[in-house]
């Protein structure tokens, strides 16, 4: 478990005298942990007091995880090529030394076989140690009627008798490759095959000699890791676009909250009374605009953390669409809707979903211009348009996608970026989707798709 120093200077737990001398105010350390041991301390420091937080130590242990991991794989890899070098090393000494060859092959850790090339029982084994036994659940007496072709994948099979015609014909010294085979019990391992062929003094084939590695669950842990890290660097990610976003997305309503309200407050009484709800109308504004950043931002979180649930129920269409309209400013576009048209649907994520396209209409196409929603079999489709610009080409593909926004709207159109990401969580949870579609004529049109729900 990480450990936070918030002030070198307070804590009792660390020698403020030393941390002095080297500049330590803060710190945050994490233990690297191989299996039951700890074999090592992951630690980062600032000279600043307060420079980590918990998400920061958070962080810290999972990249702790992650390198001690990678230092288990460094391990095994080790093992592993000490294993490899002992086998060849007997591969390399079978002409020297039968007896020698022998006792590496009965005794190798890893699985070995001697397989046939005489024509009469090309592929055959000829002989297997006690590993590959365990390796493929097959016993001795049964692997000596089998051969490479009744252990491997279909789907690989092409690939090994390739390499093994490449080896009798001598353009090949060993051939090493990850292939699967198809245990006993019908499940599928991977393993690295290392073969090579044995010749007499004319250089003509006698066998082939292969070492057979397990590493079905190496290739699992290396997955597992690889996916972890790919986890850490997006977290650290969003963390980066987060912050970047709202510092740029803050600063602005924050800016017009603390002016307006020092004016009214140093000033009230000498303001008329115009100026008075001017200033108390822009600190209200600020005030939506953080509340509208600050929903959106934890609707995201919930998302992330898999939290964001549905509970479905009729819900008359037109009801929520006149609502959403009501909480948009200044939208007024014609509705055509069945006043008796139902979707199952969480009603609060319905007018959730209405209200974001709305403003969209209202920020980038001038206003939507139609709503409307029909019946389409056991579906429901309710379509927001507008009559502006449309969304730019080169943005459509990455439309929905977290904190996306087009080059050519981010520096004059405010936004998180986080709306239509939203929008599609919202719906997908209660069995929907949204989609664009350029309006003919110019503009946009997002139809909202939704399960229909019986009459009441």
């Amino acid at each position: 478990m990480s450990l936070l120093c918030g002030d070198t200077a307070t804590d009792p737990r660390v020698d403020p005298r030393t941390c002095e001398r080297t500049g330590v105010r803060s710190a945050c350390t994490a233990p690297l942990v191989s299996g039951h041991r700890t074999v090592g301390v992951l630690k980062v420091s600032s000279s600043r007091a307060g420079a980590f937080t918990a998400e920061d130590a958070q962080l810290l242990q999972l990249l702790a995880g992650s390198l001690a991991a990678g230092l288990r794989h460094a391990d095994d890899a080790t093992r592993n090529a000490t294993l490899l070098a002992e086998c060849t090393a007997a591969l390399e000494a079978l002409e020297m030394s039968e007896q020698r060859f022998r006792m590496m092959f009965d005794g190798s850790p890893l699985g070995m076989v001697l397989t046939s090339l005489d024509a009469a029982d090309a592929g055959d084994f000829l002989q297997a140690n006690t590993a590959m036994s365990e390796i493929t659940g097959y016993s001795l007496h049964r692997l000596s009627g089998m051969g490479l072709r009744d252990l491997q994948h279909p789907w690989d099979a092409a690939d090994s008798s390739e390499l093994t015609a490449r080896l009798v014909a001598g353009e090949l010294d060993t051939a090493t490759t990850e292939t699967r085979f198809v245990h006993a019990d019908g499940r599928t391992l991977w393993v690295r095959l290392r073969s090579a062929v044995v010749r007499d003094e004319h250089d003509a084939p006698l066998y082939l000699v292969a070492q057979v590695e397990d590493v079905t669950q190496r290739l699992a842990e290396q997955a597992q890791l690889a996916e972890r890290n790919r986890e850490l660097e997006e977290a650290n990610q969003l963390k980066l676009d987060l912050i970047g976003m709202l510092g740029h997305e803050i600063a602005n309503p924050l800016a017009s909250i603390q002016g307006y309200s020092e004016l009214a407050a140093q000033c009230w009484d000498q303001l008329e009374e115009a100026d008075r709800r001017r200033s108390v109308e822009a600190v209200h504004r600020g005030a939506q605009r953080l509340d509208t950043i600050l929903r959106e931002v934890l609707a995201m979180v919930s998302v992330d953390a898999g939290q964001l649930s549905a509970t479905p129920e009729r819900v008359l269409v037109r009801a929520v669409a006149d609502a959403a309209l009501a909480s948009v400013p200044g939208a007024a576009p014609a509705v055509h809707c069945p006043p008796d048209l139902a979707a199952s649907v969480q009603p609060g994520h319905l007018e959730q979903v209405l209200v974001n396209l709305l403003s969209n209409a209202a920020k980038y196409g001038g206003g939507a211009t139609a709503v409307r929603a029909e019946a389409a079999g056991d579906r429901v489709l309710v379509r927001v348009e507008d009559a502006g610009p449309g969304v730019p080409e080169e943005f459509r593909g990455r439309l929905f996608e977290r904190l996306a926004r087009a080059d050519a709207t981010a520096g004059t159109v405010r936004g998180t970026g986080l709306g239509l990401y939203i929008v599609r969580e919202l719906l997908l949870a209660n069995g929907g989707d949204v989609r664009h579609a350029p309006r003919p004529g110019g503009g946009s049109v997002f139809t909202v798709e939704l399960p229909a729900a019986g009459r009441g």
